[in-house]
C-alpha cells in the first residue's frame, strides 16, 4: 500500500488482508471523523509523553535537593563539631602565655634573689662554732655583684669559687685561741680559705695577756640559701686585645 494512504484506506487493506471469519466489517465513520480520532489519541500520547517527563524530571529534581540538603545537614554537623573543641582550647589558649610569665619570673627571681644569704643562719652559726676564750667583736659579711668567682688568697693556694666574703673581729686569751679560731671557721663547708689579717697584744693592764685580732673568709656555694636557685654566672669578660 502507498505510503499516502488516508486512515480507512488502511484499515481496510488490513482487515482485507486478515478477514474475520463470519464477520463483515463496514465502516460507517467518515474519513474525516477517523482523522479526528487518530489526532485526538496523537495528541493524548504526546500529553501523557510529557506529563511523564514532567514527573521524572520533578523527581530528579526533588532528589537532588534532598541530597543537597543532607550534604548541608552534614557540613552543619561537622562544622559544630570541629567548633567545640575550639572552643575548649580558647579556654585554655593563656595557659601557654601563663607559663611563659611565669618562667620569665621565675629567671628575674633568681637572678635578684639566686645569691641570697641568709645570714641569721650564719650567725647562729658562729656562736656554736666560735671555741672558748674567744670573743667575737665584730663581723661583716658581703656578696660579690659579680655572682660566683674563683678566688685564692695566693698564688700557691688553688681558686675555690666565692660568693662573697666574711670579716671578723674578736679577742682571745692567747694566740693560741685564734689558732683555734681560725681551724673552726675551716671546718666549716660555708666558708673558704679563713686567714688572719691582723694581730695585736692587749695592753693596758690586763694580766691574762690577751690579744685583739682580725680575720676574713671567703664564702663558699653552700652559704647561698638556694630558696630561688642559683643566680647566674657572669659573662666572662672578653679577652685583651680583642682576641688577636
Amino acid at each position: 500500500m502507498a505510503r499516502g494512504a488516508t486512515v480507512r484506506e488502511r484499515q481496510e487493506a488490513a482487515f482485507e488482508d486478515k478477514p474475520i471469519p463470519g464477520f463483515v466489517r463496514v465502516n460507517l465513520l467518515p474519513e474525516t471523523q477517523l482523522d479526528r480520532v487518530a489526532a485526538r489519541r496523537a495528541k493524548l500520547v504526546a500529553i501523557t509523553l510529557i506529563l511523564m517527563a514532567m514527573f521524572v524530571i520533578l523527581g530528579w529534581r526533588l532528589y537532588l535537593q534532598l541530597q543537597i540538603q543532607a550534604a548541608e545537614d552534614e557540613l552543619l554537623a561537622a562544622q559544630a563539631a570541629g567548633a567545640a573543641p575550639a572552643a575548649e582550647l580558647a579556654q585554655y589558649g593563656e595557659i601557654p602565655l601563663l607559663l611563659d610569665a611565669a618562667e620569665q619570673g621565675q629567671e628575674a627571681l633568681t637572678l635578684a634573689m639566686g645569691s641570697e644569704v641568709r645570714w641569721s643562719f650564719l650567725l647562729n652559726q658562729l656562736s656554736f662554732a666560735t671555741p672558748g676564750g674567744v670573743e667575737l667583736v665584730g663581723v661583716g659579711g658581703a656578696i660579690s655583684t659579680d655572682g660566683t668567682v674563683e678566688t685564692s688568697p695566693g698564688e700557691a693556694l688553688t681558686p675555690q669559687p666565692t660568693v662573697g666574703e666574711m670579716t671578723f673581729t674578736g679577742s682571745a686569751a692567747s694566740f693560741a685561741g685564734v689558732a683555734d679560731w681560725l681551724d673552726s671557721l675551716g671546718d666549716l663547708n660555708e666558708y673558704t680559705y679563713p686567714l688572719l689579717t691582723d694581730t695585736a697584744k692587749e695592753s693596758g693592764g690586763n694580766s691574762s695577756g690577751g690579744v685583739t685580732w682580725d680575720s676574713r673568709a671567703g664564702l663558699g656555694p653552700n652559704a647561698l640559701s638556694g630558696r630561688y636557685g642559683q643566680a647566674l654566672p657572669p659573662e666572662p669578660a672578653p679577652a685583651e686585645g680583642g682576641g688577636q
